[in-house]
């Protein structure tokens, strides 16, 4: 597959490397190099192969927010920022083991059948409204089935990846006044969901929904290029990034307090999913409903190509519509 977003005379760094034309070359040398070093590029510690990754990902003094910020400011005292606090993918509290066990405990309540019948149904619909809408609905959709919420045509699939967009772009730096309310606006429609989960997961389900928006148009678009199963290719989520708690020796050298460790998880294919106390509780959720979905999906050209959108740790192609 090919992703001419960038320019052959672009270099390539961490931070684009997501988005790069062929970035597999520099991700090899990257993920070569062991240990902990200072990526010059991106300002930032880096580490890159396998055995440091997944250790940095356990190591209980590496968070996943800076100390000092454990909400976003641009959403502090907003609707989206109270949910967003309260996600087991932004913390790491004492509360967080137990929540999450009860969130695996939840999700392991879907039979097999259910899966199946609401992935079908959603990517069928889904494929209905071309590659592109395919690509983004299809997972987003069938976990808002099993949650409760029906989206019975195309206008409602729409609606869904309209709400789970300006979530993307409050996260955005810059994000303007405008863009905020709407993503409040979002949480406090989603936030009616008829579901089958605990009433105490709430905020978690509305997790659910986001993480299958973006990783899930990676992971779909990425395949249906590739005409592979999901699991034959790189996982769509490049890097993640953890942060200094307090003032860290690692691997030799010294962070400071709020420091940003830059990880690599091209480097094991097992790793796009996480590791350690953050590892997706939903993987395996997430490969069963792309493998169906791929089987509903628009007939792929012989040949094709397609630029990748610029974000800076996700590979998302854009598919013609």
């Amino acid at each position: 597959m090919s992703c001419p977003h960038a320019t052959t005379h672009t270099p390539i760094h961490s931070l684009n490397a997501a988005h790069h034309a062929d970035p597999w070359a520099f991700y090899r040398t990257a993920c070569a190099r062991p240990g902990l070093h200072f990526d010059t590029a991106s300002a930032q510690w880096m580490a890159a192969d396998a055995a440091t990754v997944r250790a940095l990902l356990a190591h209980p003094g590496l968070g996943v927010r800076p100390p000092d910020e454990p909400v976003p400011r641009a959403l502090l005292g907003r609707p989206f920022g109270a949910v967003y606090a309260r996600w087991l993918r932004m913390r790491d509290d004492a509360g967080h083991a137990a929540e999450k066990a009860a969130l695996n405990a939840a999700l392991a309540r879907w039979t097999d059948a259910q899966i199946r019948r609401h992935a079908e149904a959603a990517s069928r619909l889904a494929a209905s409204g071309g590659p592109r809408h395919w690509q983004w609905a299809s997972l987003p959709c069938s976990i808002a089935g099993l949650l409760g919420l029906a989206l019975p045509d195309l206008a409602a699939q729409r609606r869904l990846l309209r709400q789970l967009a300006s979530w993307a772009a409050a996260f955005k730096p810059g994000a303007t006044p405008a863009e905020l309310d709407a993503a409040d606006a979002a949480v406090a429609e989603l936030g009616q969901l008829d579901a089958q989960l605990d009433a105490q997961l709430d905020a978690q389900q509305l997790a659910l929904l986001w993480q299958g928006y973006e990783a899930g148009a990676g992971l779909l678009g990425n395949a249906w290029l590739a005409g592979t199963a999901p699991d034959g290719q790189p996982p769509p989520v490049h890097h993640t990034r953890r942060f200094a708690q307090a003032e860290l020796r690692l691997a030799g050298a010294t962070l400071a307090r709020g420091a940003c460790v830059l990880l690599l998880l091209v480097a094991e294919p097992a790793l796009g999913f996480g590791h350690g106390r953050h590892q997706c509780p939903g993987r395996e959720l997430a490969m069963q409903i792309a493998s169906i979905a791929l089987r509903h999906a628009p007939a792929r050209p012989p040949q094709l190509a397609a630029a990748c959108l610029p974000l800076p740790n996700v590979r998302i192609p854009e598919l013609s519509l």
